[in-house]
């Protein structure tokens, strides 16, 4: 009795579920998302910092 409790224990342990992956995409997902919107910003920043330099070099 004791060991067929202990295979079907070990059975659900082994491998990875399928709510797991989806939490572990959901994740990779949103880690995503957070870096494509910091290198949006960074591509707007930098334009802007031309432009300000442009216009600095304009009015010497």
């Amino acid at each position: 009795m004791r060991r067929k409790a202990m295979k079907t224990c070990k059975r659900r342990q082994a491998g990875i579920s399928m709510i797991e992956v989806l939490i572990t995409m959901f994740l990779v997902m949103v880690c995503l998302l957070v870096v494509m919107t910091s290198f949006v910003a960074v591509a707007k920043s930098s334009r802007y910092s031309e432009r300000m330099d442009v216009a600095a070099s304009l009015a010497r």
